[in-house]
């Protein structure tokens, strides 16, 4: 590995005496011993903030004989030839890392050196990785891997030995972080080489030795390997995803046939080489990204196999020899031309626990195969993209898995799938131009947690009643994007709806039986004809679960009415962006009887919500509360003038953080008392309530408040450099 500068600007004296206090806690304060051996070994960390952290956090709960063993490790440990920058950072590292008490993490901190300098590294590839290397002992299931993978890089990152990703499901490695990670897989009998991210048009393996165990040449330009056998008889893993090949010599192959993961994903292979069945302990291939490679069969031969990742390749069919790999776990052909798949293969597969497929051909195959899954005994996770929902089993129970994703639609987009959810059930609308009732489907829908709708004009104008009946009640978010809905609940036959909800014994509690009862987040976006969510007594709307709620470009005059709005005790967070000029208060102390009126105009119905504060002050006020709420974003509301247009005294007590911009005419955030007590609203010295810092800010058009950030957070961020 060359060597590179890693330094970071160091902390004074002082914050560094200050941040490794605060990672290893009051001792070295209170014990001298601790104390005097704290200042030494903070003496060798030289300031560096991220070594302070890797440091205190090995030896936090460690006795003072540990203390002094590190100290002396840090002073003393050898290493190969390098600058003494590098070697003091080594040291540190690698004393976190000896440190670590999961073997697992360790095995996942050097899985984690096998990727680019700064990449996003997906905890997925972790999990695949680490299951067919064979890392974790009494491994029970795929999920379980992720679930450990997740444990081991939580205990990293309370280490400072990994940081969060830029997405979800991904994490990072510091780059002097990786550099010493390297240096710890290089040490030994048994190597791990990494190229990864360096530009390289070619590898020369000629001075490779026989021990390495894994090569990474991940992200290069990489265009054909040396068509000549070199002998790698312990390699476990050959990762070349992202360079340019366009085939795999069989020399080669015979040279890398102990591997147990090879991955060549998002390469230019047009075939998939016949020397391919000499790779006997192959657990894990991914082909995906290969978009000319169209047969698969030789891959029956590989009967150890159990992952196989065949996405946005050409492959029109799943042969039957497919059938073959009896120790397969998982399947994922997405975003393939599939028209085909050989009968029986899906039975065949009895370990298999993980599907993901995307289908445009006949629904009489796609609707066997999935209900071929039935018969296997360790499935638990469906991912399903078909075009319409004719391809949708009307027999398969879906409430038997643990996991599903449904993708109904046209066109598929991927940057607008949701790859990682808060849910593990749920149903997209993509691009749908008639939806069918939804009762032959009512196993799919009883089943779903969460719901996405994109384009989907299709929809009814009111959507939840129609699917309420099949079991709507059980969803948890409701996600819709560009559709001509004009509100969630229209105004139907509520005898009989009263009879319905009777009639499926959902009356147990004030809050069953009502729409959105478990509904715990709402996001709206570009809903031209949605004035408001729903147009129906308020008796028979509760938001008791709620937890998020936005809406982003959309015509609503009317949110939540006083006696709904008292009912939102999980509230977290509450954001309206680019609502037009209608809606005038986000909680009003008129209800439904404004709306029910069709003789009403909208003009005068907007009248008489802002009426005077004299109106304002009647039975309605209640005082009430919202226990969770700490955010709450306003932009662009033209016609917005307050918060709430009642008088009543509302709490909002974890409230942290407002923000709002562009709202012209909200000259007042109530006319009643506000409570907020962790928000800041002092100003040169003084202190204001909301009302008067809005007066204050007002001409600016835009304000922020936010909570004050303690001196302890600020440190920490600079603990990266």
């Amino acid at each position: 590995m060359s060597q590179k500068n890693v330094s970071v600007e160091p902390l004074p004296e002082d914050e560094a005496w200050i941040l490794f206090t605060n990672v290893v806690g009051e001792k070295v304060e209170t014990n001298a011993e601790f104390n005097e051996i704290a200042k030494k070994i903070i003496g060798e960390c030289g300031g560096l903030p991220l070594i302070i952290q890797v440091v205190g956090n090995a030896l936090k709960n460690k006795s003072i004989e540990v203390w002094k063993a590190a100290l002396d490790e840090l002073r003393n440990h050898v290493t190969r030839d390098v600058t003494p920058e590098v070697k003091r950072a080594f040291n540190h590292v690698k004393l976190s890392y000896n440190y670590l008490e999961s073997e697992e993490a360790r095995s996942c901190f050097l899985l984690c050196s096998m990727f680019p300098e700064d990449a996003n590294i997906q905890l997925e590839s972790l999990a695949q990785f680490a299951m067919c290397l064979e890392k974790f002992d009494d491994l029970q299931s795929i999920e379980d891997a992720r679930n450990r993978v997740q444990i081991a890089v939580n205990t990293l990152k309370s280490s400072f030995l990994l940081l969060d990703g830029d997405g979800k499901g991904t994490t990072k490695m510091h780059e002097v972080v990786r550099d010493m990670a390297l240096l710890i897989a290089s040490e030994g009998m048994k190597k791990i080489v990494v190229m990864a991210g360096k530009g390289l048009t070619q590898w020369d393996p000629r001075n490779a030795t026989e021990s390495y165990t894994g090569i990474s040449l991940m992200r290069n330009k990489i265009s054909k390997l040396p068509d000549h056998e070199f002998p790698f008889p312990h390699l476990d893993s050959f990762l070349i995803p992202n360079n340019e090949l366009s085939t795999i010599p069989d020399k080669f192959i015979r040279g890398i046939k102990e591997i147990k993961v090879l991955d060549v994903n998002s390469n230019c292979i047009s075939s998939v080489p016949q020397s391919f069945s000499l790779l006997t302990k192959l657990c894990m291939l991914d082909l995906s990204g290969n978009h000319d490679i169209s047969e698969i069969s030789i891959l029956g031969e590989l009967n150890n196999l159990q992952i196989l990742i065949l996405d946005s390749t050409e492959i029109e069919e799943i042969p039957e020899e497919i059938g073959q790999l009896t120790k397969l776990r998982s399947l994922s052909a997405q975003y393939c031309d599939l028209s085909r798949i050989a009968p029986g293969v899906i039975s065949n597969l009895f370990c298999l626990e993980e599907l993901a497929i995307s289908w445009y051909g006949d629904a009489s195959v796609i609707i066997t195969s999935i209900e071929e899954i039935s018969n296997l005994s360790f499935f638990t996770n469906l991912q399903l993209a078909v075009s319409d929902f004719d391809c949708i089993s009307k027999k398969f129970h879906f409430e038997n898995l643990q996991k599903f994703k449904v993708i109904v639609g046209t066109y598929l987009v991927e940057e607008q799938i949701p790859a990682i959810s808060k849910y593990d059930r749920f149903l997209i609308l993509n691009f749908i131009d008639n939806i069918p009732s939804m009762k032959p489907y009512s196993n799919l829908i009883k089943a779903t947690d969460e719901i996405h709708s994109f384009c989907s004009c299709g929809l009814d104008k009111d959507i939840i009643p129609s699917l309420y009946s099949e079991g709507f009640d059980n969803f948890k978010r409701i996600h819709i994007e560009d559709s001509d809905v004009s509100c969630l609940v229209a105004d139907v036959n509520w005898d009989e709806m009263k009879t319905m909800i009777s009639s499926n014994d959902l009356v147990e509690s004030k809050t069953k039986g009502k729409f959105f009862s478990k509904v715990e987040e709402v996001k709206l976006e570009r809903m031209d004809a949605m004035e408001v969510l729903w147009n129906c007594p308020d008796e028979y709307i509760s938001f008791h679960s709620l937890q998020h709620f936005e809406v982003n470009e959309g015509v609503l005059r009317r949110l939540f009415p006083v006696n709904v709005a008292k009912g939102l005790v999980n509230l977290q967070s509450l954001k309206l962006h680019d609502c037009g000029d209608s809606l005038k208060a986000l909680i009003s102390i008129r209800g439904d009887e404004n709306d029910s009126d069709a003789e009403t105009s909208n003009e005068e119905r907007d009248e008489e919500e802002v009426c005077n504060t004299e109106t304002k002050m009647d039975a309605h006020d209640v005082d009430f509360v919202f226990p969770r709420l700490t955010t709450i974003e306003l932009d662009s509301l033209g016609g917005l003038k307050c918060f709430y247009n009642g008088a009543s005294t509302i709490k909002y007590p974890s409230l942290k953080r407002i923000s709002i911009r562009n709202c012209p005419n909200m000259k007042t955030w109530g006319y009643g008392v506000q409570d907020m007590p962790k928000m800041n609203f002092r100003h040169q010295g003084t202190s204001y309530n909301i009302n008067d810092r809005m007066a204050m800010e007002r001409e600016e058009g835009r304000w922020t408040i936010f909570k004050k950030v303690n001196k302890k957070r600020a440190l920490k961020k600079r603990c990266y450099g």
